[in-house]
């Protein structure tokens, strides 16, 4: 499940400057799980495009088929004590 980051999300995550899709749920089993996506994970871009709202992000995937690969650009925050750190990855899921 992705939600869209709003700024007050963003605020309170550590992630103000950022934009892009929230990871909020990840189905146990899933292509998101077997991609390596976590809750947390912030998605800024697939395949190139960048989705911010998620209408926008139902409409990319409408044209995606079952078993295609998306390549996520995805920002990974990882709090460790008071700090948060982010990283960048590139992971990719299939689509169901």
């Amino acid at each position: 499940t992705v939600q869209e980051l709003t700024p007050e999300l963003a605020a309170g995550m550590g992630l103000g400057q950022y934009r892009g899709l929230l990871v909020a749920g990840i189905d146990p089993g899933g292509p998101a799980e077997k991609g390596g996506l976590h809750e947390g994970d912030l998605i800024q871009s697939w395949d190139s495009q960048a989705p911010e709202k998620l209408e926008d992000a139902a409409r990319m995937l409408h044209k995606k088929k079952s078993g295609e690969k998306l390549r996520l650009n995805v920002i990974v925050p990882r709090r460790t004590g008071r700090f948060i750190q982010l990283f960048s990855a590139t992971k990719t899921v299939s689509v169901r």
